[in-house]
C-alpha cells in the first residue's frame, strides 16, 4: 500500500469521509475555488511565458481518481468499498465531478490550455473488474474526453499503474496520445504493458520508455552512466514502436527527489540515438 504523504504532503482532514459526503458534493466554479484559481494563474503565467510555442497540458484527474483523492489520496480501498457497496451514491459523488472537471478544463483552455494528460488510477485489473471499470470509469472519463476534444488539439490520457493494464480500454478513446509506465522493475514479462503491444492496438503517439524510479539512479552518480542507461531505453522503445509517432519520457511522472538535470540528460540522449 503506498503512502499518501510521499506525494501529497500531510493531509489533515479529507473531503470525503462518509456516504453523505460522496453523495452530496458539491459543483465547483474554478473562478470562485482558491485552489483551481492558483493553478490558473500558473497555466496563464505559461502561456504568456511560451507564448505558444510548446503545449501547456495541465493535469484533469478522471472522476474517480478524483473520488480516491479525496477519501484517500493514492489508496484504493475506500474507493472500492463505494464502488462495491454504494454504488447509488458514488454515482451521484461522479456525476458533481464530472461537471466540475468540465467547468475546470473550460477554464484551463481559457486561461491557455492546448490539451490535458488525463490520468486514471483505476487502469488496473488488479484494482477493478471489467464490468466495474465500464459502470463508474468508461462513461464518466469518455464524456469529460468528448467534452475537450472539440475545445483542444493535443490530450494524452495517462493509464496508471504497472501490471495488468486496460490498456484495451483506452486505445479507442479520443486523445492523440497514450502514456503508460511500460518499463515498471522486477515484473513478470506477461504483467508489463508492451510498447509492442500497444503499438499493435493503435496508431495513436506513444508516450513512454523510461522508468522514472530507477533510470535516473547512479550508484557513482555518474551522468555518462545514466546518459548511457536512458540512449539503451530510447533504442529498445525505437525497436518496438516501429515508427517516430513516440514520444520519450516516464511512464508518469518524477519522483521529488530527482534533480531536474534529467531533462537535459533526456535531450542529450535522444540527440544522440539514430532514428
Amino acid at each position: 500500500m503506498e503512502d499518501p504523504t510521499r506525494w501529497s504532503g500531510i493531509i489533515n482532514k479529507y473531503p470525503i469521509e462518509t456516504l453523505e459526503d460522496v453523495a452530496n458534493l458539491p459543483v465547483l466554479d474554478p473562478n470562485e475555488n482558491s485552489v483551481f484559481t492558483r493553478e490558473l494563474e500558473v497555466i496563464k503565467g505559461l502561456y504568456d511565458h511560451y507564448k505558444g510555442k510548446t503545449p501547456i497540458l495541465p493535469t484533469l484527474f478522471t472522476p474517480l481518481t478524483w473520488i480516491q483523492e479525496m477519501s484517500q489520496s493514492t489508496v484504493a480501498g475506500p474507493t472500492l468499498d463505494l464502488v462495491r457497496n454504494h454504488k447509488e451514491e458514488l454515482h451521484k459523488g461522479l456525476k458533481a465531478l464530472l461537471e466540475t472537471s468540465i467547468k475546470l478544463a473550460d477554464a484551463y483552455i481559457e486561461a491557455g490550455a492546448d490539451g490535458f494528460f488525463i490520468a486514471s488510477q483505476f487502469a488496473s485489473k488488479d484494482i477493478l473488474t471489467e464490468a466495474e471499470f465500464d459502470e463508474f470509469c468508461k462513461p464518466y472519463e469518455e464524456a469529460l474526453i468528448e467534452h475537450i476534444s472539440k475545445k483542444t488539439w493535443f490530450n494524452i490520457f495517462h493509464v496508471h499503474g504497472d501490471k495488468n493494464l486496460f490498456i484495451e480500454k483506452f486505445v479507442d478513446y479520443n486523445v492523440q496520445a497514450l502514456n503508460w509506465e511500460n518499463t515498471p522493475h522486477g515484473l513478470k514479462e506477461d504483467e508489463i504493458t508492451s510498447i509492442t503491444k500497444v503499438r499493435s492496438l493503435t496508431d495513436k503517439i506513444l508516450i513512454g520508455g523510461i522508468d522514472q524510479h530507477h533510470d535516473f539512479q547512479s550508484e557513482a552518480n555518474d551522468t555518462n552512466e545514466v546518459k548511457a542507461k536512458l540512449k539503451t531505453r530510447l533504442e529498445s522503445a525505437l525497436e518496438e514502436t516501429k515508427d517516430n509517432r513516440f514520444i520519450f519520457a516516464p511512464g508518469c511522472a518524477l519522483p521529488m527527489n530527482v534533480d531536474r538535470s534529467v531533462f537535459t540528460l533526456i535531450s542529450e540522449a535522444a540527440n544522440e540515438v539514430k532514428i
